[in-house]
């Protein structure tokens, strides 16, 4: 039998939700058994396998925990010392989601090539103590968008830099379908219109403008197609003015 015991605070429990929820729906999800231990302000999320099925179960858990340090983790660390703050809250959360998305093929790479899945993995340990390179990488881009807050305040040099930002960001998915589903909530779809879920396989759709262009970024398509009317006149315009010729209207 092969086991690890993956640990975080309390505070980041959810993040343990999403790991056992991505790993449950994959393909190494039939061979597992998982179980969650709440004790001393922390949470573990036991993982358990026949030794058989240990190579596939490890590799499926490197990738989602990569995604978990470059996503969440990368984005607390960005929101505490950017010295970013945005009047406008679309254009800060746009900026902020833009940072993380940039350069996380490399994030990926040296997370990944970090990681070592070996009975207990404590991923806050891991992320404080294995990756100082990483964050220095951060802080550059955080001292970057620091030095040039006052810029930013302009919509013109604000649209420029998250033209360039989203132009480097490496694409999810080459095709993004936006559009209403009957009950009138927005869906992201693939091309072959099966729903894109970025966050758990139960969510529900897009919520508002925020929502909907954080999504955008973090998927970076190569092509967008929006179907009828189904965005504000904000976030059209927004997208427009971001990916412009990518967009196109059905």
């Amino acid at each position: 039998m092969w086991t690890i015991d993956l640990g975080l605070p309390g505070e980041k429990a959810y993040c343990l939700d999403y790991i056992e929820k991505r790993l449950a729906d994959s393909e190494a999800g039939a061979h597992v058994t998982l179980a969650k231990i709440s004790a001393g302000g922390r949470e573990t999320l036991s993982v358990a396998c026949m030794c058989d099925f240990c190579d596939k179960v490890s590799r499926a858990l490197r990738e989602i925990i990569t995604d978990v340090v470059v996503s969440d983790f990368k984005y607390d660390y960005l929101l505490r010392n950017a010295r970013v703050k945005l009047s406008d809250g679309l254009y800060q959360s746009a900026l902020m989601t833009a940072l993380v998305a940039f350069d996380r093929e490399f994030d990926r790479e040296y997370c990944r090539s970090n990681l070592e899945l070996d009975g207990v993995l404590m991923i806050d340990g891991f992320y404080s103590f294995r990756l100082k390179e990483l964050r220095e990488r951060w802080k550059e881009i955080c001292d970057l968008a620091g030095a040039n807050v006052f810029y930013l305040s302009f919509n013109e040099t604000y649209t420029e830099l998250m033209r360039f930002l989203c132009s480097a960001i490496t694409p999810v998915t080459d095709s993004l379908h936006i559009k209403k589903n009957g009950a009138g909530c927005v869906r992201l779809l693939s091309e072959d219109n099966s729903d894109i879920y970025l966050k758990a396989p139960d969510y529900g759709g897009i919520t508002g403008d925020a929502d909907l262009i954080t999504s955008v970024i973090s998927l970076s398509p190569n092509k967008i197609v929006i179907y009828g009317d189904p965005i504000s006149i904000r976030a059209k315009e927004f997208i427009d003015a971001v990916y412009g010729g990518r967009v196109f209207y059905n």
